[in-house]
């Protein structure tokens, strides 16, 4: 017989002997935005990338300590390789342990459980009902994993007749679709610049107001500075969501050409400051307007928070970094629990409020 504290030595076992390796590919991992074949490979090599999963799906159950022990020991070697383990690994233990048992054949057993998860469970798109199931429609606006995954999850709300769907007084129906990648279902580019696009300035209300806080000093820090012409030669601003899947790369963009003076003081900016793929206030993810509890910023914060957002039925939260008045990046988490019936919406507001006054409070100390 296993016991339990011998399966969870295992799975952590297989995370620390992937420490020289992840090490070693941390640099590659980043520049590519998503993690490098050769740790994918050992992850499924040394049965890391399976281990969450129930055992009929070829995983081992660890217990919930011991699978935090695992993302503590991956998020230790590489931020990235831990990001992975909380977005794969549990995503796919989901779909492994609540699909009903045609669609885990069709999922698991049809490929030998050689197959990851990624994507959102949160119900942010709508069912409509047709013959032999949905049509979905929604925005996921998450990929974590999705560059060496075989299935997205898409969180949606079943809809009859255009109305929600209630299982009971003050509870909709949620479900979760999983979906392969391979299918290219939804999966069609919006607007992906190809050589000659790139040098195209694409217009927009998004665009215009980016340019605007540009002429304030306020954006180009949280975004990278990329030259789309390959040359060198005309750099350019990009703000957009980049998805890399097997079905190759799916994005919005929107580019403009930077001016000499904001071109010189962004440049130098953007190879000194930390860029990152949070949510960023007023534009994208769950902190884009009416994507989350969030989203009452002041004017110093938009495009300068960067932050994850976290809520349940009594507790919210905020951490991430932003840039003060004065030019200096700093780190914040502000959390509000134990909150009153029906006051997550104001709880989130104060935060928000928070968030704005450090982005214009011009700290130096």
């Amino acid at each position: 017989m296993t016991s339990t504290a011998e399966v969870g030595d295992q799975v952590v076992a297989r995370a620390r002997g992937m420490r020289d390796l992840v090490r070693s590919e941390a640099a590659g991992s980043e520049r590519q935005r998503t993690l490098t074949p050769a740790i994918v490979d050992e992850m499924w090599a040394s049965g890391l990338m399976s281990s969450f999963n129930p055992i009929p799906a070829g995983g081992v159950e660890p217990s919930f300590p011991e699978m935090i022990e695992t993302w503590i020991e991956m998020a230790w070697q590489d931020g990235s390789f831990g990001w992975i383990g909380i977005a794969n690994l549990p995503s796919t233990f989901a779909a492994g342990a609540y699909l009903p048992d045609e669609g885990f054949a069709e999922v698991f057993t049809a490929h030998d459980n050689r197959i990851a998860t990624g994507g959102q469970f949160f119900p942010n798109g709508q069912g409509h009902t047709v013959d032999g199931g949905y049509r979905l429609s929604g925005s996921w606006s998450f990929g974590s994993g999705t560059g060496h995954s075989e299935y997205i999850a898409a969180g949606f709300m079943p809809m009859d007749d255009g109305e929600v769907r209630w299982i009971s007084e003050g509870l909709p129906d949620m479900q979760v679709a999983i979906v392969p990648l391979s299918s290219g279902v939804g999966l069609a580019p919006q607007a992906v610049p190809n050589a000659e696009a790139m040098l195209q300035v694409v217009t927009s209300p998004e665009l215009e107001r980016l340019r605007t806080l540009v002429a304030r000093g306020n954006v180009a820090r949280q975004y990278v500075t990329a030259n789309p012409d390959n040359g060198g030669a005309r750099p350019f601003l990009a703000y957009g969501t980049l998805v890399r899947t097997q079905a190759g790369e799916l994005g919005l963009y929107y580019l403009f050409p930077l001016d000499d003076e904001v071109q010189h003081a962004e440049l130098v900016a953007t190879r000194t400051q930390h860029i990152t793929g949070l949510p960023v206030a007023g534009f994208s993810g769950t902190l884009a307007p009416g994507q989350s509890v969030f989203g009452n910023f002041g004017p110093a914060a938009l495009g300068t928070v960067q932050a994850k957002t976290g809520n349940l039925t009594r507790v919210v939260s905020l951490a991430g970094i932003v840039s003060d008045a004065s030019g200096r990046l700093l780190a914040f988490a502000f959390m509000a629990d134990r909150l009153p019936g029906g006051q997550l919406v104001h709880a989130a507001g104060v935060i928000d409020a928070m968030a704005t006054a450090l982005a214009g409070c011009g700290c130096r100390s």
